[in-house]
């Protein structure tokens, strides 16, 4: 079947491998285990189609989702990488329990490693992904269909897996324009605009298959936004027009040497600064700069 799928879609066997593996594959079930498992329901019906498209959605879990969404009000990008106690993960009731559990129990997220008694969570591969923010990015903004969502976040993964920037930002900025501020919980209306646009911001680029850190750390400072994915390292300064607008991003990426402290990684990185409208209006300008700029 993987060299009929091969021949489908004009890829060589190993490329087809890698698309079913990014597509299905990363479940763990035990800390002990580090071999990934696929979505059984979903790789079957690749293979029966020779089709690789995204089965999630029809075994019933984003339906799951939709009745727990109410409790999904916090910042989405913060379970990527979180953990979770082992025996709260035997014990409690999918329902009665806190946004972690059932991401876990309903297969949102898995394990991806162990911190001592804890278990470290995250998104399994990318059809769960893309399943999971077709319900989160509507909740941002009422004006995206699940359909318009997913269409967009696939596009956004594409640009920035290749780098093509012009368009990357060309997509995010339609992403995050105008996000109303009504749908917006209290605790976020509470924050600033500034804190606003990085929950929007890093909530996009997690759904294009980035891990995202926000307000990473670093001798020289506090960057708003890293988002690495297998090809590139994004180090984003974010900047309202009133407080500098993009000059301002571009002088603190500069100052700071941000970008330096991922050179050693291997992947090439690259800075982005970003200006921001102060009443919501979403993005205004962008540039990346060179490292040595």
């Amino acid at each position: 079947e993987i060299e009929a799928m091969a021949e489908e879609y004009g890829w060589t066997k190993d490329q087809t491998i890698n698309e079913l593996r990014e597509m299905y594959d990363g479940y763990r079930f035990s800390a002990k285990n580090a071999t990934g498992v696929y979505n059984p329901f979903s790789l079957v019906n690749a293979m029966g189609m020779k089709r690789i498209q995204k089965f999630w959605a029809a075994s019933g879990s984003t339906t799951l989702l939709k009745t727990f969404v109410s409790h999904l009000d916090e910042d989405i990008v913060l379970y990527e990488g979180c953990t979770i106690n082992q025996d709260t993960i035997l014990t409690s009731d999918i329902v009665g329990g806190n946004p972690k559990t059932f991401l876990y129990q309903s297969g949102y997220l898995t394990i991806k490693g162990v911190d001592e008694d804890d278990y470290i969570l995250g998104i399994p591969n990318r059809e769960v992904r893309d399943a999971l923010f077709s319900i989160i990015i509507p909740m941002i903004n009422d004006n995206w269909t699940a359909e318009d969502a997913t269409g967009s976040i696939s596009k956004l993964r594409r640009r920035l897996n290749s780098a093509d920037l012009p368009e990357a930002m060309d997509i995010l900025k339609a992403l995050i324009a105008d996000v109303p501020y009504s749908n917006m919980s209290k605790k976020r209306q509470a924050m600033t605009q500034e804190e606003r646009y990085r929950l929007v911001i890093s909530t996009m680029l997690l759904g294009a298959g980035c891990e995202v850190v926000k307000e990473y750390q670093m001798a020289g400072g506090r960057i708003d936004i890293v988002a690495k994915n297998r090809f590139y390292i994004y180090v984003i300064e974010l900047k309202l027009t009133k407080n500098g607008g993009l000059q301002a991003a571009l002088d603190q990426l500069k100052d700071r040497q941000y970008a330096e402290a991922f050179k050693a990684d291997g992947r090439p990185v690259i800075p982005l600064a970003i200006e921001l409208e102060d009443n919501g209006k979403g993005m205004v300008a962008w540039e990346a700069p060179s490292i040595e700029s």
